[in-house]
């Protein structure tokens, strides 16, 4: 009976949750409590048996708090939060022809990380180019395509 209640009670998390990381962590518990191994577990979501073990000792240690995703994994976001509300009214009103894209009428990341060049680029004067596993200083801004394309293909590169 206990067992039957905890398959409801995960079932009610699944259908409340609109994280997909926690869908996916939920889902893991609750073939567990199925009585699924882990390794089918594993497979079925394409995560290492390592990776639904901590899911499966969080949840046994503390049920659905420990659950919970902290904080997001990964580099944190280098536009500052006015910054990125900028760029977002930047994409929904206009499109990339309006802001300096000749014949460009969709936003791709391409074009987003050039636009957010290009706007970090006027702002500061002094700028930082990546050559060769080092940085050197540009004094001055220049407005020179030629130039930046050059910047940016060496930073690719």
């Amino acid at each position: 009976m206990e067992a039957k209640s905890a398959i409801e009670e995960i079932e009610g998390h699944i259908r409340r949750t609109n994280d997909r990381r926690m869908y996916e962590r939920l889902q893991a518990i609750h073939l567990l409590l199925l009585r699924a191994p882990v390794k089918q577990i594993a497979e079925m979501l394409r995560r290492s048996d390592k990776t639904i073990r901590t899911y499966i000792r969080a949840y046994k240690d503390s049920g659905f708090e420990e659950l919970e995703i902290k904080h997001a994994p990964g580099k944190s976001c280098r536009l500052t939060a006015e910054q990125r509300d900028e760029l977002k009214q930047v994409m929904i009103n206009q499109v990339p022809a309006d802001v300096g894209f000749p014949a460009k009428f969709n936003w791709t990341l391409q074009i987003i990380a050039q636009y957010i060049l290009t706007k970090a680029i006027s702002l500061f004067p002094t700028v930082l180019i990546p050559h060769a596993g080092r940085w050197y200083v540009q004094i001055g801004y220049n407005r020179s395509p030629v130039l930046w394309q050059q910047i940016l293909s060496n930073k690719k590169g």
